[in-house]
C-alpha cells in the first residue's frame, strides 16, 4: 500500500521537536541536513521512500510499511555493523538464507525466522503468547532465584519479553533490508493471517481494507491512538479496544494477523563468493558465509555474549531514566536499583546469554545499599 505525504505532514508524523520548530520558522521548509534526518527516520518505518519536487512543495511517497521499527541507518561503522553483534547476526542470517532460500522463496513471521536461525528458542516465544506460560515461568524464577521474584514481577516478565523480542525482530528486519539493498536477496513483506483452523495465508486487498477500517473505527470508539496500544497496555480503553479487535478478527475468520517476511537468494552460486568478498573488502557489508556446524555454534555463542552485553548496557540506562509510560512496579524496581540485576536473570532464564550465573550485583545487596542510604 502506497502513501503520499507533504513535507508538512511528514514532519507532523515523524519529525522531532527541532524539525517541527524549524518548519514553522522556515515558512514550511527544512534545511538539507534536517530534511535528510527526517527521511532517515521515515525509512525506519517503510521499505521504500522516494521524494519528488523541491523545497516546501516536496512530496514523499512511502510504501512497504514495516511491522516493527527498523534500526536507524548509520554510515558510521562499528566493525561493519550498526550494533555490536551485527557481524554475528548478519552471518547467521545469511548462512540460513543461502541454505534454505535458493530455489524457492521462504516466507514467515520475524519471530519464526528468529527461531529457525537459532537466535531464540520456543521458551521466550511461548511466553510471549500465553499468560499461563508466563505465570509458570514466574514460579520457576521464584524457585531458581530463592524468591527474589514475587507475584508482582509478572509485569517485569511481560515488559522484558516484549522489549527483547521487539528489538530482535527489528534487528532481523534490518539484516533483511541490508541483504536486499546489496542485491543478495529479494525481500518481500506481506500481511498474513492465522485462520481459526490454524492455517496461515496472505490477506486479500478487501480483508486488508476491512481490518484497517475496523482499527480506525475502534480507535475512534475508545478514544485512543495506535501508539497507546504499545505504551498504555494497562489502560482500560486499550484493554477494551483489544477485546473488540480480537472479536472483529474472529468475525473475519482470523485469530491474529502479522507481517510475513519472504526472501529468496538472487545471486548465483557462481559469483556468490566473489560478490560477498567484494562487499567485505569495501566495508559495505562485513559478513561471514559457508559456516560449518562448529562455526555456527561458536557464532551463536559470540552473538549471545555480545547481545547480552548490549542488552544490559541499555537496561542500565533505562534503570537510571524515568519514563512516564512505565508501569508503577517497573518504576519501583528502577528506584530500588533492582531493575538491572533482574534483567540479567531474565536474559539467562530465556537463553539470551552465553553464561548461566548472574554477574551483576545481587538484588538483596542492591536493596541493602539503598536502605543504607535512607
Amino acid at each position: 500500500m502506497q502513501e503520499q505525504l507533504t513535507l508538512k505532514q511528514a514532519v507532523e508524523r515523524f519529525g522531532n521537536e527541532k524539525q517541527k520548530e524549524a518548519i514553522i520558522k522556515n515558512n514550511g521548509n527544512l534545511k538539507p541536513t534536517q530534511f535528510n534526518a527526517l527521511i532517515k527516520t521515515i525509512k525506519q518505518h517503510y521499505e521504500s521512500v522516494t521524494v519528488e519536487g523541491r523545497g516546501r512543495g516536496r512530496i514523499i511517497t512511502c510504501s512497504g510499511k514495516y511491522d516493527v521499527e527498523m534500526a536507524r541507518e548509520d554510515k558510521r561503522k562499528e566493525n561493519g555493523a550498526e550494533v555490536p553483534y551485527g557481524y554475528e547476526m548478519n552471518s547467521l542470517v545469511l548462512d540460513y538464507v543461502l541454505n534454505n532460500c535458493k530455489n524457492n522463496p521462504v516466507t514467515m513471521s520475524l519471530t519464526q525466522w528468529l527461531l529457525c536461525i537459532g537466535l531464540v528458542d520456543w521458551k521466550i516465544v511461548n511466553a510471549s503468547k500465553n499468560d499461563y506460560v508466563r505465570q509458570q515461568h514466574l514460579e520457576m524464577l521464584k524457585e531458581k532465584y530463592n524468591n527474589k521474584f514475587t507475584d508482582k514481577d509478572i509485569v517485569m516478565l511481560q515488559h522484558f519479553i516484549e522489549h527483547e523480542l521487539d528489538r530482535l525482530r527489528s534487528n532481523l528486519a534490518s539484516v533483511f533490508h541490508k541483504l536486499a539493498q546489496h542485491k543478495i536477496i529479494i525481500h518481500t513483506v506481506e500481511k498474513y493471517g492465522c485462520q481459526l483452523n490454524n492455517e496461515h495465508r496472505a490477506l486479500t486487498k478487501l480483508e486488508l481494507k476491512e481490518i484497517a477500517n475496523m482499527k480506525r473505527e475502534l480507535c475512534k470508539k475508545h478514544e485512543i491512538t495506535l501508539k497507546d496500544l504499545r505504551f498504555k497496555t494497562k489502560n482500560s480503553a486499550v484493554i477494551a479496544y483489544k477485546k473488540d479487535y480480537e472479536e472483529g478478527l474472529k468475525e473475519l475468520g482470523f485469530k491474529y494477523i502479522y507481517d510475513s517476511h519472504g526472501c529468496i537468494v538472487q545471486v548465483s552460486d557462481k559469483i556468490i563468493d566473489e560478490y560477498i568478498d567484494q562487499l567485505n573488502e569495501k566495508d559495505e557489508l562485513v559478513i561471514c558465509y559457508g559456516l560449518s556446524e562448529d562455526n555456527i555454534a561458536f557464532m551463536i555463542n559470540d552473538f549471545k555474549r555480545l547481545y547480552a552485553e548490549r542488552s544490559l548496557e541499555l537496561a542500565g540506562n533505562r534503570q537510571n531514566n524515568k519514563n512516564k509510560s512505565d508501569h508503577r512496579h517497573i518504576k519501583q524496581l528502577k528506584a530500588l536499583k533492582e531493575y538491572l540485576p533482574m534483567w540479567e536473570m531474565l536474559l539467562i532464564f530465556y537463553g539470551l546469554t552465553n553464561y548461566r550465573e548472574p554477574k551483576y550485583i545481587d538484588i538483596d545487596e542492591a536493596l541493602n545499599d539503598n536502605l543504607a542510604n535512607f
